[in-house]
């Protein structure tokens, strides 16, 4: 028999119906007990009213003993159909009315027992003085009969709004609820069935139901497709089992069932109804011998819970010897028995007689790989020596451009020096003219030597980048000081324009980025007839993540332009535009290809946009990492391509020299009147200068530090005692050149810091930097790599004069025939045991053999000084025998010098 389902619909209906009931009874019950207990409240107080009343109206009728008028006052207060009863007592005499069965008022003796009336009793008074009594007797049967009627309308409104409920609610159900759930119902009964129905109409669904319905519609579609997949895996399968031959077993062991899938009863050569599916059947198939060990080991895998794995023989039907790999997993009961043994069957005969023939080739290849490794080997001997004779001569290449770089710069490096020193005398028009063609030569070529040495390096893979923090004005001013005067001959505008967003500080090479913008603003010069080069840079978005910044650099002229068919041969090693620009523009056509490796270096791109006739544009980007900027530089400063601006800025200032060695008296002296048109005056001590100052207005103050009766921080220090000499700047001449030399000189209130030996051009920069208020654009430096001799460097000495032969030419006489004696004076003051005298004389040579080209000398001498100072006697002794020996040379040399000239 089959249970009747009940309908969700019944049950949701029913209890609705009965919660809904179940509070509008207790809200009617509620309401009930309020509506009763406010009809007997109002029940009392109309007698309580009534009672006090018929007391006021009953006095005078009783004062005056009116009967009648007290029996019609008493007949008219029956008129309330409440009123049960009137009880008045007065002078003796006894006044009732009462109701009747009828309700009708009639006079009585006693008033009927009844529980539930309700009694007021009032005393009649006239002037104070009780003259009787009333008493009024209320009856609730009208406010029961209320009550019921209230409670009777309210039970019909309430099964009313019921059967209107469950109607309703039935309705609705059905149409919203109902027909779509009897929809969804058919839909799964066809799915069920095994039918593909289309699913329900949307129509009947909104809400959850709507939900529910592509809920049940996307799992039934999810079933179809893992069912459809199922169907196909298995498909996959039997193919796949029936291509590598692999046959499928099921033993039951409590039964001993075994079943066989097609491909196995294949692959033992079983027609259809030949394999009984009991498993010692399938054991009888094998050889007696190989039957046995088979067993023992499904019994050691029945005991030990090992994976079955083995391997047999059985003799196939068509005669052959098959070889079959078997593997298996057993499936125990909850005691541990083995129940059950599934497995496959895996013909592995082919592949057993493919290792064996790969096992006789293997010995057949490891004889000739014997006999290969001895061929390659010998080969291998003949690639290294090929490989060392490479490498030899790449290292005499090396060696060759070393060499050749060497020799070429030494007498290049001459043939430069010696024809500015010439056009600074004065020559006649045709020999300055034929002296200025020969320096331009000079520099086309030095150039085109560093060219090709650059280009060797970064073809050999040896250029290596720093990874420094540097100004990047700085690096731009140099591009100026390169570029500008080249600008100004051919009458062209040099323009920097630099965003204010790029960052003032970097960390990368800058002496690589200054040769990349140099090239590229010296090609825009060169091709530039008139108009202006433009040299642009702003930053641009880094990649994510990162804390570098990439810069776009770009140099636009209004040159001469490009073809498309020019342009696409850029960057090429040895390629010009065509051979008429080379003869007119000149070039190695290296510039284009140096730029593209180093850009490639700095983690950028270079390219470039040109038009006939209308200029072009080269731009490239670089990576660089951002170091901290103090608050001047924040921003990189506008950039100004006049060289004239330097010496301007110092003509006519007034600097006060304190220095106590009068060989850097008279050079100082000469460069600062000569070089720069400066007013210079000596002071050749501390108190002098403190006298000098007290009296007379300088602009600046070139301060030598060590100085025998006062010291410069000493002096220093009682020039910003001073408040009239607070923004006066003080520059630090001293040999000592160590970090903390340096903090020395600040925190005794100097400015700035000039190392002795010192650069012409660093201590004009020093010099332009305090009195205009800019950064002086940087000098020449040295040539990486050199070092000091224990010779004269004529070619020093005159750098350090400026060039000027006459001033040098006195310099050397001076110190031929003053200091002459300086080694042998501070020998002795060592055996004196004046160490401090010894150490100041050391500390004067430093200085004065820098200016007449002794370097290696003056390095000495600064060795030894440290070493007075330190008291390493062992090490004084020893410096003091290298300054002997190296002051005879340079004594030598200086006089060679003055015989020549």
């Amino acid at each position: 028999m089959t249970r009747r389902r009940l309908s969700v619909a019944v049950v949701l209906i029913a209890v609705l119906v009965a919660v809904v009931t179940a509070v509008l009874g207790s809200f009617a019950a509620l309401a009930y007990r309020h509506e009763a207990r406010e009809h007997y409240e109002r029940l009392q107080r109309d007698l309580t009213s009534a009672a006090d009343q018929m007391a006021v109206a009953l006095a005078l009728p009783m004062w005056n003993i009116d009967n009648d008028q007290l029996r019609s006052i008493v007949g008219n207060g029956m008129s309330d159909r409440n009123t049960y009863a009137i009880e008045a007592t007065a002078n003796d005499q006894h006044f009732l009315l009462v109701r009747d069965a009828q309700w009708r008022a009639v006079e009585g003796k006693a008033v009927p027992a009844a529980e539930d009336l309700v009694v007021q009793e009032r005393t009649v008074q006239r002037d104070g003085e009780t003259i009787g009594q009333v008493r009024l007797y209320a009856s609730p049967r009208f406010v029961v009969q209320d009550l019921e009627d209230w409670r009777n309308s309210a039970l019909l409104f309430i099964l009313a709004l019921d059967i209107g409920l469950v109607l309703s609610l039935a309705a609705m159900l059905w149409w919203f609820m109902l027909r779509p759930l009897k929809a969804l119902e058919h839909y799964a009964a066809a799915v069920e069935a095994g039918g593909s129905p289309a699913a329900p109409d949307r129509v009947l669904f909104f809400g959850e139901l709507e939900a529910l319905r592509d809920s049940i519609r996307k799992m039934i579609e999810m079933l179809n497709s893992r069912y459809l997949a199922l169907r196909d895996s298995e498909e996959r399968l039997k193919l796949a089992t029936q291509s590598a031959s692999i046959g499928v077993w099921d033993w039951n062991v409590l039964t001993g069932e075994l079943a066989l899938d097609d491909e196995l009863q294949r692959i033992y050569g079983m027609g259809p109804g030949d394999f009984s599916g009991r498993v010692d059947e399938w054991f009888d198939l094998l050889e007696p011998q190989a039957a046995q060990k088979l067993r023992a080991e499904v019994q050691q895998t029945f005991d030990t819970d090992q994976p079955f794995d083995t391997e047999f023989e059985f003799l196939h039907p068509d005669g052959d010897v098959r070889i079959l790999s078997c593997g298996g997993t057993v499936t125990r009961d909850a005691s541990g028995r083995p129940v059950r043994m599934v497995g496959a069957n895996l013909d592995i005969t082919e592949m057993r007689k493919a290792e064996r023939a790969i096992s006789q080739l293997n010995a057949e290849l490891e004889q000739r790989v014997e006999e290969r490794t001895g061929q390659l080997m010998t080969a291998i001997d003949e690639v290294s020596r090929a490989r060392d004779q490479a490498e030899s001569a790449t290292r005499a290449k090396s060696e060759f451009l070393a060499n050749m770089s060497h020799e070429i710069r030494t007498p290049m490096n001459a043939v430069m020096g010696m024809t500015e020193l010439a056009l600074r005398g004065d020559l006649a028009p045709k020999q300055r003219d034929y002296l200025t063609k020969a320096k331009s030569a000079a520099e086309s070529l030095l150039g085109v030597l560093n060219d090709i040495l650059d280009f060797s390096k970064i073809e050999a893979g040896k250029l290596d980048m720093e990874h420094r923090a540097f100004a990047l004005k700085d690096v731009l001013q140099q591009v100026v000081n390169l570029v500008g005067l080249r600008a100004q001959e051919r009458g062209l505008r040099l323009q920097f324009s630099v965003d204010a967003q790029t960052p003032a500080r970097l960390v990368g090479d800058p002496l690589r980025l200054e040769q990349v913008l140099v090239n590229l603003c010296t090609n825009a010069v060169k091709f530039t007839e008139q108009g202006a080069v433009r040299l642009t840079v702003e930053p641009v978005t880094p990649p994510p993540g990162t804390s570098s910044t990439v810069l776009r650099f770009s140099v636009k002229d209004s040159g001469i332009g490009m073809t498309p068919e020019q342009l696409a041969g850029l960057f090429q090693p040895f390629n010009q535009l065509d051979s008429s620009t080379t003869r007119k523009y000149g070039g190695t056509g290296l510039g284009l290809a140096i730029c593209k490796r180093l850009v490639d270096l700095m983690g950028g791109q270079i390219g470039a946009t040109s038009e006939p006739g209308r200029g072009s544009t080269f731009h490239f980007t670089a990576t660089f990492g951002i170091a901290e900027a103090s608050a001047a530089e924040e921003r990189v400063e506008p950039l100004h391509a006049d060289d004239s601006a330097l010496f301007a800025a110092l003509r006519g200032r007034h600097v006060l020299l304190v220095e106590d060695n009068e060989l850097n008296q008279i050079v100082v002296s000469e460069l600062l009147r000569d070089a720069c048109g400066m007013q210079v005056t000596v002071a050749p001590s501390g108190p002098q200068a403190l006298t000098l100052l007290a009296g007379t207005t300088f602009d600046i103050v070139l301060m030598d530090v060590q100085m025998p009766d006062m010291d410069g921080y000493d002096v220093t220090r009682r020039v910003r005692s001073d408040p009239a000499h607070a923004g006066l700047p003080i520059i630090a001449m001293t040999a000592h050149a160590l970090a903390k030399d340096r903090e020395k000189c600040t925190a005794a209130g100097m400015n700035d810091f000039v190392p002795k030996p010192f650069d012409p051009q660093e201590l004009f920069g020093v010099l332009h930097k305090w009195l205009q208020g800019v950064s002086p654009p940087p000098g020449e430096t040295a040539e990486p790599g050199s070092e000091p001799t224990n010779g004269v460097s004529v070619e020093a000495g005159l750098k350090s004069c400026l060039g000027k032969a006459a001033l040098y030419e006195k310099i050397v006489r001076r110190y031929l025939t003053t200091r002459v004696q300086m080694p042998k004076e501070i020998q002795a003051a060592l055996q004196a045991n004046d160490r401090a005298t010894a150490a100041r004389i050391a500390h004067s040579l430093i200085s004065t053999a820098g200016i007449i080209g002794a370097m290696g000398m003056s390095a000495t001498a600064r060795d030894l000084q440290r070493a007075i100072e330190a008291d390493d006697t062992s090490r004084t002794v020893d410096l003091l025998g290298q300054i002997a020996s190296q002051h005879e040379t340079v004594c030598a040399d200086l006089e060679g010098y003055l015989s020549r000239v």
